[in-house]
């Protein structure tokens, strides 16, 4: 008896999670990237640390490796920090 109360319970409160989540619509990855672009940009201690090991914030890094536009909802990787995140983001 205990054991069908503690199942019935179960899966009670996994319909009630799961079921609204069907209708939860998340952002699109353009706006992902542009989150991860504004958190790039206010980041104090990523600024600090880029800056403490050498590197410049518009340093490039492989920028022939960067996917198309067309994989990354058009943004433009140019190959910074901050795009190579950004494109992680997308991706």
């Amino acid at each position: 008896m205990r054991d069908a109360v503690r199942l019935n319970a179960a899966v009670g409160i996994a319909v009630l999670v799961l079921l609204p989540m069907r209708t939860v619509h998340a952002y699109d990855v353009r706006t992902h990237g542009s989150v991860a672009g504004e958190s790039f940009d206010a980041s104090k201690a990523l600024q600090r640390y880029l800056r403490d090991v050498g590197l410049r914030l518009d340093a490039r890094f492989d920028p022939q490796a960067a996917s198309p536009p067309g994989k990354l909802a058009e943004f433009v990787n140019v190959g910074t920090a901050r795009d190579w995140m950004i494109e992680g983001v997308i991706r």
